[in-house]
């Protein structure tokens, strides 16, 4: 990949002739703040609504449609303390065409214009927009309540990471909604157009000029800002915390917080990515196998790990008559990989899964986009060979080393019924 140092962002450009289409995203980042993280996600939502010479979604998708389908998506995320706005598009690669139409030029003049041409900005701009917009936001934070997968897994960060970053919803506070007002969205706008850290990826099969197109088509403020998205999670409690909720559910939800040390800068993360797909990580791990498989305790289970912030979650649907066995059978599993306590064909599994994930990455402009991003944030740079070729040295003993980190510091569960039963 070949990287830039344009004003007011850095452009990084996976060149390549595997893919027809040209992929181009640009994210827009900032601390992720409760103060604004809910107009962030507002504003996401309008800004499709067009540009100055698009208004409206019906037009933008007019003209979308004239450029061969071009598409274009924009998206908020999180990743570890940071809060960020992706446009994301797709376009055809001019090669594939039988007239040249410069459709990639088009395709980032049009990211371009989303944010410094925002029909948002024009007075014609129908407000009632923003009352959709809102309600359709509102509607968004409800469901998660709804999926009590869902909102069983943000109870536990919410606790858990009380006073951090942790807590956060990235979905925004629907308590917050209502008084955000059209002004309050165009100065959210102009914040992000001078202040956001901004990352811009392509990746399509490019001729030389490429960096002078994005330099003349794409253009932001001069902008020196970073902001540092990994913090290791250190915990402020010596007890577990152990928090129940009662709802009228079918099935209760267990969800634990472990935290740990090993952060992506950490020379042992390539073990730990390793512990945890052998954890619970897929269908041929531990947990699955053990708790839902052999002893039929979990509707599901599994286990994710966040390099960025040091915290490892598992995350579990149980009958609530089987809550304790479960829980009991889910601390066996992390023991025996702290002790090495089973067949080395587990590794053997997880490396060959691990591996033929990572090389199907490869095949995916997305993929590879988000891949790149994680370690542009972290400004960590990469060879591809040598951080698979980590992953597949990874010994047993490396795997007991890392597991030895995790420490237990939240139960969040998720009961049918009250409290009295």
């Amino acid at each position: 990949m070949e990287r830039f140092k344009l004003p007011g962002y850095r452009l990084g450009v996976i060149n390549t002739k595997k893919f027809k289409t040209s992929t181009v995203v640009l994210r827009l980042v900032a601390p992720l703040s409760k103060d604004t993280v809910t107009v962030r996600k507002l504003l996401s939502s309008l800004l499709i609504e067009g540009t100055s010479k698009h208004q409206g979604l019906q037009e933008l998708v007019r003209y979308a449609e004239e450029l061969y389908g071009l598409n274009v998506s924009i998206s908020t995320g999180y990743t570890g303390c940071d809060h960020y706005i992706s446009i994301y598009s797709t376009a055809i690669n001019d090669d594939y065409l039988p007239t040249k139409e410069n459709i990639i030029e088009k395709q980032i003049c049009l990211i371009n214009d989303l944010l410094n041409d925002a029909y948002l900005k024009l007075d014609s701009f129908n407000e009632n927009k923003i009352r959709i917009a809102k309600t359709n936001l509102i509607n968004q934070i409800k469901s998660q309540y709804d999926d009590k997968i869902v909102y069983s897994m943000n109870k536990m960060y919410e606790y858990m990471g009380k006073d951090t970053p942790l807590e956060i919803s990235p979905t925004g506070y629907i308590e917050d909604i209502e008084s955000i007002t059209r002004d309050d969205l165009l100065t959210c706008l102009e914040t992000i157009i001078k202040k956001d850290q901004k990352f811009v990826f392509a990746c399509g099969d490019y001729h030389n000029d490429i960096k002078e197109v994005f330099e003349r088509d794409l253009v932001f403020p001069e902008n020196n800002k970073k902001y540092p998205a990994v913090y290791p999670f250190l915990p402020t409690r010596d007890e577990v915390q152990d928090v129940v909720e009662f709802q009228q559910v079918n099935q209760a939800k267990l969800n634990l917080g472990f935290s740990s040390k090993v952060s992506i800068y950490d020379p042992r993360i390539h073990s730990m990515i390793l512990f945890n797909f052998i954890l619970g990580g897929y269908s041929q791990s531990l947990l699955f196998q053990e708790v839902r498989e052999k002893h039929s305790l979990c509707y599901y289970v599994g286990s994710s790990y966040d390099s960025f912030n040091c915290v490892l979650t598992i995350y579990a649907g149980v009958d609530h008559g089987n809550l304790e066995k479960a829980r009991d059978l889910i601390f066996e599993q992390i023991e025996r990989m702290k002790n090495g306590d089973f067949p080395d064909e587990h590794i053997d599994l997880a490396k060959n899964y691990y591996r033929s994930q990572y090389l199907k990455g490869n095949d995916e402009p997305r993929s590879l986009i988000n891949r790149t991003f994680n370690r542009s944030l972290a400004n960590l740079d990469i060879d591809e060979k040598e951080y698979l070729s980590k992953i597949l040295a990874v010994t047993k003993a490396d795997l007991a080393d890392v597991a030895k980190t995790v420490r237990l510091d939240t139960v969040f569960t998720l009961k049918g019924g009250d409290e009295n039963g």
